[in-house]
């Protein structure tokens, strides 16, 4: 193993280059009073490969760019908090925070500095205390930055369910992209939800639970003893091929009559048949 002192920046970019390329399912948790902070994020951020990489939160995490004190300091700093406090307390002015010398023998100067020095600690105290409240579960949920809030007590049985789900849609997706090349992940992903509602009267709340969707695919889409699913692949793979000569008689009218005669060539009987009824009927 070689030692990451130093090299933080040469590894990041190897975690990120290979999630980039990265073609199964990658959960990232973080886990109670665990904090995701800093240039983590852009090792971590699911923007890298978001058909992939999935990211939730326990309820006692936190995350953020900075640390709720350094968030302060460059948001909110202390001229801004003497700002705020001159303006809720009409007795104090900026100057009373100016810092006396050394020498100075007034007690009742003194004890005003000290005051207001205490005063000005307890207002960064809240500020930072509001600063954190910005890095709760709750509010990664509200920015979309995690894609659920998932408590320690149930995160085994939620990615157990939740991985079982995902290599199956890999499983589905593989076998949909083999019928058509040219069909993308959200259109993979339109499809199966449409078949889940089918089989299940539109019940699409259940289409939120892993567990559910898992059986699903047991019972229906990988059974040998329920054609619905192969039947709709065989069905889109025709349709693409189906496409693919549609377009080239599209752009090439002239080979019309050389692909019916191929095609008749190689029809059975009762297709040539069918054919020339459809033919005099035109």
């Amino acid at each position: 193993m070689k030692d990451m002192y130093n090299q933080v920046l040469k590894f990041g970019a190897m975690i990120v280059d290979s999630l980039r390329a990265y073609t199964q399912p990658v959960f990232i948790y973080i886990m109670p009073n665990g904090e995701l902070r800093g240039g983590s994020w852009a090792v971590l951020d699911t923007c890298i490969n978001p058909h992939y990489i999935e990211l939730y939160s326990s309820e006692q995490s936190s995350a953020n760019i900075l640390e709720p004190s350094g968030l302060v300091a460059i948001k909110y700093r202390t001229k801004d908090i003497i700002k705020t406090i001159c303006r809720l307390h009409k007795d104090i002015s900026e100057s009373d925070f100016d810092i006396i010398s050394p020498d100075t023998n007034d007690s009742t100067s003194r004890q005003e500095y000290c005051k207001n020095q205490e005063l000005l600690k307890s207002y960064k105290v809240v500020a930072e205390n509001f600063a954190q409240l910005h890095d709760t579960p709750n509010r990664m949920l509200l920015k979309g930055v995690i894609r659920e809030i998932v408590t320690w007590r149930d995160s085994r049985k939620f990615f157990y369910w939740r991985l079982k789900r995902r290599l199956y849609q890999q499983k589905v997706s593989f076998d949909l992209k083999t019928a058509n090349p040219l069909i993308n992940h959200e259109s993979i992903s339109n499809i199966i939800q449409s078949w889940f509602e089918e089989q299940n009267f539109n019940q699409n709340h259940l289409y939120l639970n892993d567990e559910k969707v898992v059986k699903w695919y047991q019972e229906v889409i990988l059974s040998d003893k329920n054609t619905f699913y192969n039947d709709n692949i065989k069905y889109m793979s025709r349709q693409t091929s189906f496409n693919s000569i549609k377009t080239v008689l599209d752009t090439n009218p002239s080979i019309l009559m050389d692909t019916m005669i191929y095609a008749l060539q190689n029809a059975t009987d009762s297709e040539k048949q069918e054919f020339m009824r459809i033919i005099s009927k035109h």
